[in-house]
């Protein structure tokens, strides 16, 4: 499956005319506000939860994140490399629709596997095929494929 995505960034969707051309499914969310370590942009995942099925990048950090953009309407949320072991697991009590956003901690996400996680966001090569890995990198055949909105609407995809 290929997702078309957007990013947030000073609490404004930077693609908004590509994403009034898109008028429903799959949206990846890049909030890059919530990756800086500020607020999330909850107002706009609310606006957005009712017509897009949501997955939110935002890299959460803490355990209060994932369950209030879930709470939002969020599908999927990414929690951050960086999270703590625990609040990784309290989380994935929360929820099993957490996406673990790998950028090379092998000994984190094969804990977060073991513990119950599923999905695996990454453009480096993950093997193993009982998880769903979200990705970049275009040549991964079994992978769901992220695409900047304005690229995946050039593909009339």
């Amino acid at each position: 499956m290929i997702i078309p995505a957007i990013n947030i960034l000073k609490r404004r969707i930077r693609e908004l005319e590509e994403l009034e051309r898109y008028s429903s499914g799959p949206l990846w969310v890049i909030d890059n506000d919530a990756k800086a370590g500020k607020e999330m942009n909850i107002n706009i995942y609310d606006d957005l939860a009712g017509q897009y099925e949501l997955y939110i990048d935002g890299e959460f950090k803490h355990r209060d994140d994932v369950a209030d953009a879930i709470t939002m309407g969020a599908n999927m949320v990414t929690i951050s490399e960086k999270m703590d072991i625990k609040k990784m697991l309290d989380s994935l009590f929360i929820t099993e629709n957490i996406i673990f956003y790998y950028r090379g901690n092998r000994e984190k996400m094969e804990r977060f596997m073991s513990e119950g996680g599923r999905y695996i966001y990454s453009d480096s090569y993950v093997e193993n095929t009982t998880i769903k890995i979200f990705t970049r990198n275009e040549k991964c055949s079994e992978c769901d494929i992220i695409l900047d909105i304005g690229e995946y609407n050039g593909r009339r995809n």
